[in-house]
């Protein structure tokens, strides 16, 4: 016959989990201090830096068939990767 488990059995487990969801809260409560902390010198240091704002880079194009991205230069007719043909797909790249 199966024993009965009972709430004295549970007492450990539920005592260790408590004192994981603590120190979890207490750690989570000392990052979101040093997050305010460091927040505002790092937006300081983004606005001296990005003074001059930048475009984003272009997204290089990329094979169809590997979708590896393709190196600069001029593109041949197959990709340099899979040897996939460009002409498969007229259009599609740029």
């Amino acid at each position: 016959m199966r024993r009965r488990r009972t709430k004295l059995d549970r007492q450990p487990k539920d005592q260790a989990l408590n004192g994981r969801v603590d120190d979890l809260d207490r750690r989570v409560t000392q990052l979101e201090a040093r997050l305010r902390v460091a927040l505002p010198l790092v937006r300081a240091e983004q606005a001296k830096a990005g003074a001059k704002a930048q475009r984003p880079a272009r997204a290089r194009p990329r094979c169809p068939g590997c979708t590896l991205e393709l190196p600069k230069g001029r593109r041949g007719e197959a990709c340099v990767w899979c040897g996939f043909r460009f002409d498969a797909v007229r259009g599609l790249l740029r």
